[in-house]
């Protein structure tokens, strides 16, 4: 993961960073329909107010060791901020370790025979 140029990934390791997993507060709730076997429902979603992603560019990795372009570290945060809203930042973080699980399959070639 330390030399990848997946957005979503990148983003993933400085969201550690940020420490979220040990702020409970930090999250917001929203309310989505949804349809569940073939039943109108109602989902609750959490979100990560876009104030606290922003902590992102307060990040040692940004801000001592410049590791990104200014520019392509917004859009990257401008888009996770986007997807987290349309589905939750949990669905968004269950992708990412997808992608995570598929690299590390792919790289150690881990493939079932």
């Amino acid at each position: 993961m330390e030399t990848t140029e997946n957005a979503m990934l990148i983003l993933l390791r400085e969201l550690r960073h940020l420490q979220l997993h040990v702020v409970t507060t930090i999250f917001s709730e929203e309310v989505r329909p949804a349809i569940y076997a073939g039943q109108e429902t109602t989902l609750k979603i959490e979100i990560i107010p876009l104030t606290d992603l922003l902590g992102i560019k307060q990040l040692n990795n940004v801000i001592k060791h410049k590791r990104y372009d200014a520019a392509e570290l917004d859009a990257a945060i401008n888009w996770l901020n986007e997807a987290q809203l349309n589905w939750g930042i949990g669905d968004v973080l269950h992708r990412g370790i997808q992608v995570y699980a598929d690299l590390l399959i792919n790289q150690y070639r881990l493939h079932l025979t």
